[in-house]
């Protein structure tokens, strides 16, 4: 009796086409958002952090699907956007660490109507100063 061998070569190729663009992405796609600013584990005081954000203006990206969030919360709409990227100052931080994380959605090179999320994220920490009054 021969066994079929069609689901698992399916099962494999599937696998393939899902894997293989975001591993690609990780190489061909790094540099297409830059995060300048601010850097990990940068300590920001009561001023804010500068948020600076870059991105191609050559349709390999689409900047509409830009978005940033500092702990979970999308603060896009705090910051200037334009179609090559982001920037401006954040205030409001918790005290201790916070996490900014910027998405963007990439076209893959080889399937231009394919988009994969490209996404940087950087721990920072906000210590206000000692003499502050906690009341």
């Amino acid at each position: 009796m021969r066994r079929r061998r069609l689901p698992a070569a399916a099962l494999a190729a599937t696998l393939l086409l899902l894997v293989f663009p975001a591993v690609l992405l990780g190489f061909f796609g790094k540099d297409l958002l830059v995060l300048e600013s601010p850097g990990p584990g940068e300590v920001i005081g009561l001023t804010g952090v500068p948020v600076l954000v870059n991105l191609p203006i050559d349709g390999r990206v689409e900047p509409s699907t830009l978005r940033i969030l500092l702990n979970g919360a999308d603060v896009t709409n705090q910051l200037e956007t334009a179609r090559n990227g982001a920037a401006g100052r954040l205030s409001g931080l918790l005290e201790g660490e916070n996490v900014l994380r910027v998405e963007v959605f990439v076209r893959l090179p080889w399937l231009p109507v394919a988009w994969i999320e490209s996404a940087r994220e950087v721990r920072i920490l906000f210590r206000p100063p000692a003499n502050l009054d906690r009341g």
